[in-house]
């Protein structure tokens, strides 16, 4: 996914001030695009005995909603600056859990390994930007 704007916090003292209204608003609704595209896919495999591909997209689907939450969070000027340190570690436990099962499959066979690296490369980048996000957010040091 490309986001419609270019991120740069050096020089925001406030970290709305990153992105307008309306971007986030296009942001959250691309993660309800994303957890729709995923609810699908598993919608076509339950009860098919696809309890593996089940949990990959169900995972899927809480790390979306998790991202989500960043960025709602992000856009609310109230919110908890402590709130964003739980979420990124939400969103590493989920990622992780992400990449164990995606390897999984690779190492029985079901998924080919250049499609688990694609996928690992853009969730690395995905991950930066919602690291950064949250760190901002925070306002930390990166």
């Amino acid at each position: 996914m490309s986001f419609p704007f270019q991120f740069d916090y050096t020089n925001s003292t406030h970290h709305l001030s990153v992105f307008s209204q309306e971007c986030l608003r296009k942001i959250t609704e691309d993660c309800d695009d994303r957890i729709g595209k995923l609810q699908a896919s598993l919608d076509k495999v339950r009860g098919f005995g696809l309890n593996d591909i089940e949990d990959i997209h169900e995972n899927g689907i809480k790390l979306v909603k998790t991202e989500k939450i960043v960025w709602n969070a992000f856009g609310n000027p109230q919110s908890n600056k402590d709130i964003f340190k739980i979420l990124l570690a939400k969103y590493d436990e989920l990622l992780n859990l992400s990449y164990e099962q995606l390897n999984d499959k690779v190492v029985d066979g079901t998924m080919r390994e250049g499609i688990y690296l694609d996928g690992l490369k853009k969730t690395l980048e995905h991950r930066k930007l919602v690291k950064t996000v949250c760190s901002v957010g925070y306002k930390n040091e990166l």
